[in-house]
């Protein structure tokens, strides 16, 4: 779960297109395979700037790692609309 939103079970040895969005007003949208699965609007303040390592796929360096292939990872300054969501994940790179 993240940020206490929970998508269910991803079926393993299957490709996933994962996707969130952050309005910096409060709400975040999470996406599995291009569908909307979660809208949470209770998140507040703008995101952070760090100095600190960005790390996808775990939430620390002490090795809580997610037991999956990462790959394709794109960071957008902006919120990408559903419809951009879905043709991203149907372009790939």
């Amino acid at each position: 779960s993240w940020y206490g939103v929970s998508s269910g079970v991803l079926a393993f040895n299957q490709w996933h297109h994962l996707a969130a969005t952050y309005d910096g007003a409060g709400t975040i949208q999470l996406y599995v395979d291009g569908a909307l699965v979660a809208n949470v609007t209770t998140a507040v303040g703008a995101v952070d700037q760090s100095t600190a390592p960005l790390r996808i796929g775990t939430a620390d360096a002490a090795g809580d790692f997610v037991d999956a292939i990462t790959d394709e990872v794109r960071i957008y300054g902006r919120v990408l609309a559903q419809a951009e969501i879905q043709s991203v994940m149907n372009a790939g790179l």
